[in-house]
């Protein structure tokens, strides 16, 4: 091959990345399509070119750390479908028993514990109704709430491993690089 065709190839090759790359945020930014649709177009897309091959379009899927996050949105989502989350919001009305304190105070403490077991991303949407409802009926803003639920579950979320998949994926990454995984519960002797 001659140093001008391989000079060609490497720059459409280039070109073909910047415009992937340009669609993925565009369509991301305008939900054209759902971001999953969009990431595995952008794959399927390297997979036909050739620059990806098979093995490294799904060297992904077999990461315990991806698997274990999709689980927990599938279980976060039932959650979510089973009214459990409404139970929740009239339970917390009722312990509140009409003080905004006390609701804003409840609602914390559970989302907090409850992002240590869950996914801080899903336990956040869960809530976000929740804290929407508490604002409404006390006449406040909702901001004044959902900042500090996501404070909230991003200090429960990093309590666990399973709490945020970052901690997911650094034990995922630790453990392929020879160390020892983050433990299921427990993160502390990571430092």
């Amino acid at each position: 091959m001659s140093t001008l065709l391989i000079v060609v190839i490497a720059v459409l090759a280039v070109l073909l990345l910047v415009a992937l790359l340009v669609f993925m945020v565009v369509a991301s930014a305008f939900e054209w399509m759902a971001v999953e649709v969009v990431a595995l177009t952008i794959l399927a897309a390297l997979l036909v070119t050739g620059l990806v091959t098979v093995a490294e379009a799904t060297a992904g899927f077999s990461d315990a750390a991806v698997v274990t996050v999709l689980l927990m949105l599938m279980l976060s989502d039932a959650v979510a479908d089973s009214g459990v989350v409404a139970q929740v919001g009239h339970g917390i009305a009722r312990l509140a028993r009409g003080s905004y304190v006390r609701s804003v105070a409840l609602t914390l403490a559970i989302a907090g514990v409850l992002s240590m077991f869950v996914n801080n991303t899903a336990a956040i949407a869960l809530f976000i109704p929740v804290a929407v409802q508490i604002a409404k009926q006390h006449r406040r803003s909702p901001s004044k709430l959902l900042l500090p639920l996501n404070y909230v579950a991003i200090v429960g979320g990093t309590c666990t491993l399973i709490g945020t998949s970052t901690n997911i994926l650094v034990s995922s990454l630790a453990e392929a690089r020879g160390a020892r995984a983050l433990g299921r519960e427990r993160i502390d002797h990571a430092g």
